[in-house]
């Protein structure tokens, strides 16, 4: 866990809503960035569907991402597969060799 003197006081707006953080300081920026992305996936779901409301803007953004993220690591995790098995095969060939 982080000291709280390590931590930067910061605030984001997403949806017209100020959110006060603490964060640690090499994130500020990203954390800004990423409420910016938050903020204009929210502008694209409005201009699309007129006869929503807010919340439904914000649970699609929010199925968007985690859609994301879950690809993300499912590609991630193959990644290491691959890479352990790759590991394998060269420990494999370098006995045989050897």
């Amino acid at each position: 866990m982080m000291d709280d003197k390590d931590l930067q006081s910061i605030s984001v707006t997403v949806c017209g809503r100020a959110y006060p953080l603490r964060v640690e300081s090499g994130e500020v920026e990203m954390i800004h960035i990423v409420a910016k992305e938050i903020n204009e996936k929210v502008r694209e779901f409005q201009l699309k569907y007129k006869d929503r409301d807010l919340q439904d803007f914000l649970v699609m953004t929010l199925l968007t991402y985690a859609v994301e993220n879950h690809k993300s690591d499912s590609a991630n995790s193959s990644d290491e597969i691959l890479k352990n098995q790759l590991v394998h095969l060269n420990e494999t060939l370098s006995e045989a060799l050897a």
